[in-house]
């Protein structure tokens, strides 16, 4: 989880050589959603100085004293549960896309695009039970148009007049 964030326009600014080391730091989000979230912004002053003071092996430790401890995994849902002291975004190594759908502690929740193109999740400070379903969101309409195309045939088939060859 992260309780900082970093502006996508700075962080696109950055050199390519840093651009891995400042996702270990922070969050990467549009401008302003971070405002409107209450995360605290990292400047690009405190950025440099984190990473010329601080070693990438003490940003993962620290990373991982709060992770989500996944109780349920497949492909399309999971469940888990995670703590944070602080508000914070809870950033998931899969490919954001509108067909997830989540869920903490039972009551809906926003996903978002974080790290441009990964998905993230608010959470608030406590202990949370986190679920994700995902969906493709054209299912519904691709299983009814496959169905109609196969009653449309089965009536075709069906009212097609038996059609004899000549002999020859």
């Amino acid at each position: 989880i992260y309780d900082r964030y970093l502006p996508e326009d700075i962080f696109q600014e950055l050199p390519g050589w840093a651009k891995p080391a400042a996702l270990l730091h922070a969050v990467v989000l549009p401008r302003g959603q971070g405002q409107r979230l209450e995360l605290i912004a990292l400047t690009l002053d405190e950025l440099k100085d984190e990473m010329r003071d601080v070693s990438p092996v003490d940003i993962v430790a620290k990373r991982q004293t709060a992770v989500l401890d996944m109780r349920s995994f497949t492909q399309t849902h999971w469940q888990g549960t995670i703590r944070t002291d602080r508000k914070a975004v809870l950033l998931l190594q899969t490919p954001f896309d509108a067909g997830w759908s989540a869920w903490t502690d039972s009551q809906g929740a926003t996903i978002m695009k974080v790290d441009a193109g990964l998905l993230g999740l608010f959470l608030t400070a406590g202990e949370h039970r986190v679920e994700l379903r995902y969906q493709p969101r054209w299912l519904l309409a691709g299983v009814t148009v496959s169905i109609a195309s196969c009653l449309i045939l089965f009536l075709l088939l069906w009212r097609w007049p038996n059609t004899r060859l000549p002999a020859v």
